[in-house]
């Protein structure tokens, strides 16, 4: 009997082991204990509580308080939100990422479902059959793939990528004047090296900007704790607004605040990845300009509790 060439290798390609999959992301809605339809409010709400309750120096686990915080910052996030929940996935596929390189991102389409990432997974074995493809062949036949609905541009799709005019959508803000500031510098020796140590605090008056963006709102700080996050503040420069956190309540708000009103009471509390104490929020001044993000409106109950009778 004839040997036939290719045999042994096709042999061989069967006999291996299938690669399984990557392994999913986790349930970031059963972690921090909400349903998969919960509101912005409800997500902020159970992770205060959770992440207090896994914080590593009260006992936690590290490595589930740090996924936590990813499970926070993702269910926070319109765009990696809706990813995730049509995928699993929280970040942009390398597929995602290679289209929405062209054109300035104009060929933008909706994260594929899981379904179709199985059906679009083309063995070692089937492309031996089939033969070698060139480099416009097999883009081709990738293009023939997509969905072609989704790579139509229309006007709603601006919409969705927020092509509006800022400036019409700005909000005048009302107060005059300057704002009162408590800013913080590092304390450094005679060649400006930081010493470390408590921050050198002056309170100092700054002008306030003119408008507020659409997401925006401006608060009138009540109180601010004087905590170590704020006097051992790991300031790289001077002039520093200090402050991480802190209670308000709301004195404008942008055209596109939906779930806040003026006079509500909110607590400034932004995610924690976005501020640090290198370069926190803010908070120790007597108007603070913030994204709707940034702040948790306070229950009506909650501020009864806590007004003396």
């Amino acid at each position: 009997q004839g040997h036939r060439p290719g045999a042994r290798l096709v042999g061989s390609l069967q006999s291996r082991p299938s690669f399984s999959p990557a392994m999913a992301e986790p349930d970031y809605y059963e972690l921090i204990g909400v349903e998969k339809n919960a509101t912005l409010h409800e997500i902020r709400s159970r992770f205060r509580a959770k992440v207090l309750a896994e914080h590593p120096d009260k006992g936690g686990d590290p490595k589930k308080f740090q996924l936590l915080n990813k499970a926070y910052n993702i269910l926070t996030d319109q765009e990696k939100r809706r990813r995730y929940d049509s995928t699993g996935r929280a970040e942009k596929s390398a597929e995602e990422e290679f289209v929405e390189g062209f054109g300035g991102g104009r060929l933008h389409f909706e994260p594929r479902s899981k379904d179709q990432d199985d059906r679009a997974i083309v063995s070692l074995q089937d492309r031996i059959i089939a033969g070698p493809q060139t480099h416009e062949e097999g883009f081709a036949e990738w293009l023939r793939q997509r969905d072609q609905g989704s790579m139509v541009l229309t006007d709603k799709d601006f919409m969705k990528t927020h092509l509006f005019n800022a400036a019409e959508l700005a909000t005048k803000i009302n107060h005059t004047g300057p704002v009162q500031h408590v800013l913080g510098a590092p304390k450094t020796d005679a060649y400006g090296q930081a010493l470390g140590g408590a921050v050198q605090v002056q309170a100092k008056p700054k002008p306030l900007k003119k408008t507020i963006d659409h997401d925006e709102v401006l608060v009138r700080m009540l109180a601010v704790p004087v905590d170590d996050s704020m006097v051992f503040a790991e300031l790289k420069r001077s002039g520093v607004c200090l402050g991480s956190m802190g209670v308000g309540r709301i004195e404008q708000v942008g055209t596109r605040v939906e779930d806040l009103k003026t006079e509500d009471a909110v607590l400034v509390l932004p995610k924690p990845a976005k501020f640090s104490s290198e370069r926190p929020i803010g908070t120790a001044r007597t108007l603070l300009t913030c994204n709707e993000e940034d702040v948790m409106r306070i229950p009506n109950e909650i501020l009864e509790e806590l007004t003396p009778e």
